[in-house]
């Protein structure tokens, strides 16, 4: 067996762009407020852009040498990924450090999400008109064709291309109706939706008796919710949940009328003496402007080499990090990059381009797995090996 002699340096080497990479997010974050301060609000600036293609750099480079660290090493990603489980499953918390993102994925819940979602939609659905929900569910809702037939594409967790959100019911509807697909384990469910939609639909149902007590205007908006627009249920509704936990973990609040002259926080909290108190709640849900047009740039050059994979009988996944806005990507650029890879052959180390990195990675043939959804998280673990749990 070949033994690796231990070099300090590597392990240097990471440490200093681990923190170059947290400084450059600190610049980031800076660049960001700054340019929001002058009103800019709709995309990113040059000085944003050029930030965050440095930190892409900076994160490229960190995993290029981590890969080279493992490969020394003769360690692969299936092995550290199972040491990792076996190490989780059997270390405990303690003290006060906190937890972990997987640790606390894996702790025991104390309640059951069906149970809950099942109560928490009938709850609503005494409140709803339910001539218009059905006319509401007579839209496409569930997982269509296109979902069979096209690439699934993932921004965030969050899923792009589909043409049957945009013709779908109202965004209350589409909640009801999809939670109510997952209390009957519907096959045609669209868990990437339901997986946002069922939990609040839950929490929300159970919410109803402290939502009455937010007092008059919160009742108004919770009434309200099937004629608002999608982006001010979104909205509304975030505002209800943090009302009524604020209200369970014993502060006194209420919501306060909306006022189109002014400026006016949504809840003005009460019992605290001479202190005067208000919260204000925000919450972006969904995908930027400048994230979907990424999304977009990135479907478009995933179509000019689709083909062209394809007869040539390559069953692999291309790896690709960008360096620059996907804008400056032509895609005559990236195929020609793509088959020198494929020429170059598979697994081997990432290989830099004009725009940043490439690597191909070859894939099974054929292979047993549960039964599961397509495309579920399962499914893109053990087709794909590709972890959604897993921040890349």
């Amino acid at each position: 067996m070949r033994r690796t002699p231990f070099d300090e340096t590597i392990f240097q080497k990471l440490d200093s762009l681990h923190s170059a990479s947290e400084a450059k997010a600190r610049e980031i974050s800076a660049a960001i407020k700054t340019q929001v301060a002058t009103g800019d609000r709709d995309r990113p600036g040059p000085t944003v852009r050029r930030l965050v293609g440095e930190a892409r750099k900076l994160q490229v480079e960190f995993l290029r040498e981590l890969r080279r660290v493992q490969r020394s090493a003769g360690i692969s990603e299936a092995e550290i990924r199972a040491i990792e489980r076996a190490y989780e499953a059997e270390r405990l918390p303690s003290d006060n450090r906190g937890y972990w993102h997987n640790e606390v994925l894996k702790a025991r819940s104390t309640e059951d999400l069906d149970d809950l979602a099942a109560l928490g939609l009938e709850s609503l659905l005494r409140n709803v008109d339910r001539s218009w929900l059905r006319a509401q569910a007579e839209k496409p809702y569930r997982l269509g064709s296109s979902f069979l037939t096209e690439p699934p594409h993932l921004v965030s967790g969050v899923r792009v291309g589909m043409a049957e959100q945009a013709l779908g019911p109202q965004r209350f509807a589409r909640m009801l109706l999809l939670c109510d697909d997952h209390v009957r384990k519907d096959w045609d469910l669209d868990f990437f939706t339901a997986a946002m939609d069922v939990p609040e639909v839950a929490i929300l149902g159970q919410s109803l008796q402290e939502i009455d007590a937010l007092g008059p205007e919160a009742r108004r908006k919770l009434r309200a919710l099937p004629s608002m627009t999608d982006e001010l249920v979104t909205a509304t509704i975030f505002e209800l949940l943090v009302g009524a936990a604020c209200l369970r973990r014993g502060l006194d609040l209420e919501m306060l009328p909306e006022d189109r002259s002014q400026k006016v926080p949504d809840y003005r909290i009460t019992g605290l003496g001479a202190i005067p108190g208000v919260i204000e709640c925000k919450r972006r849900l969904g995908l930027t402007l400048y994230e979907l047009d990424e999304a977009s740039r990135a479907a478009a050059l995933y179509e000019s080499v689709r083909w062209s994979l394809w007869e040539r009988r390559v069953h692999c996944s291309i790896e690709a990090s960008f360096h620059v806005p996907l804008r400056s990507v032509s895609e005559a650029d990236f195929g020609a990059d793509v088959v020198a890879a494929l020429d170059y052959g598979e697994g081997h180390e990432p290989k830099m381009t004009r725009w940043g990195f490439l690597a191909v990675k070859p894939l099974p043939y054929c292979g047993d797995m549960a039964l599961t959804r397509v495309y579920s998280p399962e499914f893109l673990q053990r087709v794909f090996d590709w972890d959604p749990m897993q921040v890349r």
